[in-house]
């Protein structure tokens, strides 16, 4: 099927109104890379991808990319897969330690729509968190416990308890 008739299956069904909105996700591991494939397959137009990690041996058996994939940057693995499944999706990478980056982070918070925290530590979900509150953002956090003891879901928005509130 040529791209173009993709391209138009998809604006029939509905997804145009996803085009426009841009997410921003942070932390690509096996909670974050799922879900950036989810929303290109949903119609989202813009993403921005932040993670400094690289795909290793011991990430593949839950991770979205397969041996095929190891060494490279999570942010480039995952990019190729949203637009193997929405080509005209536009994907903006940073393959930097975000805590170490903090105005590269709020400058991307400020830019998107939705923030997705799916790191694996608190101190970048605390510095998420900050930027969210302090932008008056959405945001969505979660997370599984080791071995998938459990987990949890928070949505952060504008003057409702946050993650720091937790």
């Amino acid at each position: 099927m040529c791209l173009a008739k993709v391209s138009f299956i998809l604006a029939v069904k509905g997804y145009s109104t996803l085009e426009s909105k841009k997410v921003l996700i942070v932390g690509l591991g096996s909670g974050g890379a799922p879900i950036a494939v989810e929303l290109a397959k949903a119609g989202v137009g813009h993403f921005i991808l932040m993670d400094f990690d690289r795909i290793e041996l011991h990430n593949i058996a839950r991770h979205i990319c397969g041996v095929n994939e190891l060494g490279r940057l999570k942010v480039n693995a995952v990019k190729d897969a949203i637009l193997l499944k929405n080509p005209y999706a536009q994907v903006e990478t940073y393959d930097i330690d975000m805590n170490k980056h903090l105005d590269i982070l709020e400058k991307c918070v400020a830019e998107s729509n939705l923030t997705i925290a799916a790191t694996d530590e608190y101190a970048s979900r605390y510095n998420i968190n900050a930027c969210l509150v302090k932008l008056g953002k959405v945001g969505l956090f979660g997370r599984a416990v080791t071995r998938a003891e459990g987990g949890d879901i928070l949505r952060v928005r504008p003057g409702g308890p946050c993650y720091a509130c937790l």
